[in-house]
Formats: structure tokens, sequence, C-alpha cells
């Protein structure tokens, strides 16, 4: 596949984008896979003159992935549960130009991207977070390898989400993922039936929030020069 470019979303894009949306389905909560109008509202209202916070990921010609930001008045003291932080997806109440942080209201990377897609993504969102100068990064993540474990083990959701391996880095290839994104950033809470739909992570979610856009920029850009674990990796997307 071709090397990977990441540009700020435009109405021209939507067809890729909701193409990349599609492959969603039967893995994440219906509520969270967005309709052709929703997505175009959001790349309207995400995407101005005086702001980007919607990117996609193209490789050649095609678009692969996108990640979708918010600014807000949400805090993760207020839970940020996703329905709530992103009022149910439809931003209407929860999108705020000067609100003090930020939210990933939805991302997505094609199945066969190549593998440096994630981080040029998070790349460009921890540069425009650097940049806007918002106090807090957030993003509600899955948890897909808790029903597999407690099969396994018996183990609860309470117990899985703060599982560690011998290196200190979260048990969760998504977790894990969301970890060295951020740039050694932990898991702050399970947040319970946060959703329903994905019974992989057992309906839970968990919230990652992230004070430091400079670490998180050079944690996003080793990764994308370099990603050594690619098959734990792929499993997260």
């Amino acid at each position: 596949m071709s090397p990977v470019r990441v540009l700020a979303a435009s109405p021209e894009h939507l067809l890729g984008i909701m193409m990349v949306e599609d492959e969603k389905r039967g893995t994440f909560d219906e509520r969270a896979i967005v309709g052709w109008e929703r997505m175009a509202d959001r790349i309207e209202r995400c995407n101005t003159d005086d702001h980007t916070w919607f990117w996609v990921a193209v490789a050649g010609d095609e678009i692969v992935g996108y990640i979708v930001l918010q600014p807000t008045w949400i805090a993760p003291e207020h839970g940020a549960t996703w329905s709530t932080a992103t009022d149910h997806g439809t931003l209407y109440r929860t999108f705020d130009p000067d609100g003090d942080n930020l939210y990933v209201v939805a991302m997505g990377v094609r199945a066969d991207a190549s593998r440096e897609t994630w981080a040029m993504l998070f790349w460009a969102a921890f540069r425009a977070w650097r940049e806007s100068g918002k106090r807090c990064f957030m993003a509600c993540t899955r948890m897909p390898g808790f029903a597999s474990a407690y099969g396994r083990t018996g183990v609860t959701a309470d117990e899985y989400w703060r599982l560690r391996r011998g290196d200190g880095t979260p048990v969760d290839a998504t977790l894990r993922l969301f970890h060295d994104l951020l740039g050694g950033v932990d898991p702050l809470r399970m947040l319970p039936k946060n959703c329903p739909n994905d019974h992989a992570s057992g309906g839970h979610g968990v919230l990652f929030a992230a004070y430091d856009p400079a670490r998180a920029l050079y944690a996003a850009a080793s990764m994308a020069r370099a990603w050594t674990h690619v098959e734990e990796y792929r499993s997260a997307a």
C-alpha cells in the first residue's frame, strides 16, 4: 500500500470515510455507527477556516482511516462516557470551541491499512492539541480481549482493564495501543456498559486522559517510524 498522508477532512472525502465506517458494523455499538448526514455535519462542524478537528488518512487515492475530535467543556471528572461526552454522537450540546479539553468522537482504520495509519492519525490530532493549548486529551476505548479472558479465567471486567504485563503495559491490546500512543499514559477508569453492543469488550469502555501533548507527539511520531509489534496491534483496529 502507498505511504499514508493525513489531510483535513472535506466533503469530497465523505464516500471514503463512510466506507471505513461501514467496516465497524458488527463490532461497535450501533449508536457509534453514523449515517452520511451526521458524518457530513461533523466535517462541517469540525473543520472551518479557524480550526481542524477531523482528519483522514489517505494511501494513494483511497481513504484508509479517519479520526474526529471535538473541543469541549466535558472533563474527565464528569465521567466522560461516549454518549454523554458527544451528546449521543450529535455534538450539539458538547462541541465547544472555547472548551478546555479535547475528546475523541470517532475513529476508524481499514483492516488492510498499513501499520503506521493509527500513529499518523493520532500524530495529527496531537499536533492540533498542542497548538490549541487545550488542557486534556480524552479517548474512550474498547477492551476487546475481555470476553475471551473471562471465558478462560473468569476475570471480572473491573479486574481485567487493570491487568498489566511484565513491562507494566496493559494486557489488552487496544488499551496497550492507546497507552503507547499517548506516551505511556495508563487508562484512567472503566466506563461500565459504555458500548452495549460491543460483546468482545463486555459492553464496557475505558477512559484515557492525557495532559502532555509533547510526550504524545513524540510517541506517535516514533511509532509511525518504527512500529515493532505489528501483529499485536493489528487486532486493536
